[in-house]
């Protein structure tokens, strides 16, 4: 009959604070829609654009909260796109991340 020995890490191991074992996943736009066909690199950049806030003739618009989900890493000129916060951001819905307009919602044109 064999025995099964059991190895215990090292002290100093042991006794190192837990880190978070989440790995982005990081994509350019164009590797994003490539692996994702259903957002076109168009669709990406629109939203990537719509991200941060902008000022229109009525006030400021808020982003479409996509920078505060994380999904949005930027590297000098480069934009990457972190693959599990974008599908959290959608399956959430971006109400979520987006603060109320000041402007009004008023139609164009309406009264």
């Amino acid at each position: 009959m064999t025995q099964k020995t059991q190895f215990a890490p090292s002290p100093e191991v042991a006794q190192e604070p837990a880190t978070s074992c989440y790995s982005p996943r990081l994509h350019t736009v164009a590797q994003f829609s490539k692996a994702n066909p259903a957002f076109t690199i168009s669709a990406l950049r629109n939203l990537i654009f719509k991200a941060d806030p902008r000022q229109s003739s009525v006030g400021e618009i808020p982003g479409n909260g996509l920078l505060e989900a994380g999904a949005i890493v930027r590297l000098g000129r480069k934009v990457m796109l972190d693959e599990a916060p974008f599908f959290t951001w959608i399956r959430r819905g971006q109400r979520e991340y987006v603060q109320p307009s000041p402007v009004s919602n008023r139609r164009r044109g309406s009264k």
